[in-house]
């Protein structure tokens, strides 16, 4: 789980400060935490300008909610396929010991039934 200043820091909080130093030096001094002083990494892909358009399109055409939530990823057992349309959820976890109903041996038809109530729910709430 994130901390709150980590997404302070990822949401670029202006004037958050850190210790510049590692545990056991100067703890006096700090420095505000700026993004433009990260070492740059140069990317091994290329643009494709089509397919750009079609990613600022997209993302204008959503809301800050809808994009908050493409950001989270919740449990089977912590969520319903409603609740998951409802929040714009990016994805669901369907591992780590969760299964439908909490029954880790049930049938791939209850799996089946359970991803398809996932899907459902997303296009409904993509159509209105």
């Amino acid at each position: 789980m994130l901390s709150a200043s980590s997404l302070l820091v990822a949401a670029g909080a202006p004037g958050l400060i850190i210790p510049a130093s590692p545990a056991g030096a100067d703890q006096d001094r700090q420095e505000p935490i700026n993004p433009e002083n990260w070492p740059r990494q140069a990317t091994t892909l290329s643009r494709d300008p089509a397919m750009e358009a079609r990613i600022e399109a997209l993302m204008a055409r959503m809301t800050l909610e809808e994009k908050i939530g493409q950001l989270i990823q919740a449990d089977i057992s912590a969520v319903t396929p409603a609740e998951a349309a409802e929040y714009h959820l990016g994805s669901v976890l369907n591992g780590g010991g969760s299964a439908p109903g909490g029954d880790n041996r049930t049938t791939p038809d209850r799996w089946l039934a359970l991803a398809d109530a996932f899907w459902e729910a997303s296009t409904d709430q993509s159509d209105g």
